[in-house]
């Protein structure tokens, strides 16, 4: 019923979720966006990958009308929303796609990807970084698809100023891509958090294997310095025992304490051994902000 609930939802009377071959603008075709990561920095929201389903237009700025069938696939660009001046969504929103060109360095582009997490970086830091997160399969015949990457680049950045992309080996630090982790950013550190997460056919090559409908969760907190570009994986065996959690929420604040703390609720959890099913999640305690940053 996915293809009705859409329709419903961008207020159609289509229900066929259909492919196209033509380039679709995540934007101007826009229906439902989801699964992607954002962050804002210097007034401005950044929206990358994610889910998203598209619409047919006829005309343009107020007059546009949406029809036809709707077609499944994916956000391929960095979306950024000035916040900086008032807007009406319907008429005058500032919103671009910037394209996500390739890494003049090594000739790679970043991926697309589905439910990773992007970090806004230290205050005089011009990047906004990407993190984790997996390839979706939900239309592999959507134009642009493409299958999952090495592990090796798990970090990206976008220099706002240049739009320029770069990437780096975190291997050291973090051996898997995970997705659907709890994440935050600690602005005046210098440091982003991810906090357990899954792995799925979608996340690494190697992971592929792994087939349709199979999560495999697992521990650790991932602790990447957005300064010196490298990670460290943290045991959470303390908190989240066998049992780690995903799709949860963290947030860092950084007036409690010398140097801030991080709070962390919600998700699903799922043994390490178990790649079947998520049950509800129990309230815990995470580990002190001192732990983190001295371990």
């Amino acid at each position: 019923m996915r293809s009705l609930e859409i329709a419903v939802a961008c207020g159609l009377l289509s229900t066929t979720a259909s492919a196209s071959a033509q380039e679709l603008d995540p934007i101007v075709n826009f229906c439902i966006r989801f699964d992607h990561q954002s962050v804002v920095k210097n007034s401005t929201l950044y929206i990358d990958g994610g889910r998203e389903t598209f619409i047919d237009v006829t005309g343009n700025g107020s007059s546009a009308t949406q029809f036809g069938d709707i077609t499944e696939g994916y956000n391929k660009y960095l979306v950024a929303i000035d916040l900086s001046q008032s807007w009406d969504w319907k008429t005058n929103i500032s919103e671009k796609a910037l394209t996500k060109t390739s890494n003049p360095r090594t000739g790679t582009a970043p991926p697309v990807l589905s439910r990773g997490a992007l970090f806004r970086g230290s205050a005089n830091d011009s990047n906004i970084y990407l993190w984790g997160g997996t390839t979706s399969y939900w239309n592999t015949s959507f134009p642009g698809f493409e299958a999952p990457t090495p592990q090796q680049y798990s970090l990206w950045s976008f220099d706002i100023a240049t739009q320029g992309w770069d990437q780096y080996d975190l291997t050291l630090g973090s051996a898997n891509r995970p997705s659907s982790g709890s994440s935050t950013n600690a602005e005046e550190l210098g440091l982003g958090f991810y906090f357990n997460g899954e792995l799925d056919s979608g996340s690494e090559i190697q992971t592929q294997s792994y087939g349709n409908g199979v999560k495999q969760l697992i521990g650790g907190m991932i602790v990447v310095d957005l300064v010196n570009r490298t990670a460290r994986n943290l045991s959470t065996q303390a908190v989240s025992g066998d049992v780690p959690r995903s799709r949860g929420s963290m947030m860092y604040i950084n007036d409690i304490g010398p140097q801030g703390v991080i709070v962390q609720i919600g998700g699903n959890q799922q043994n390490v051994t178990n790649t079947t099913g998520i049950t509800s999640p129990e309230i815990q305690n995470l580990v002190s902000q001192s732990l983190i940053l001295n371990d």
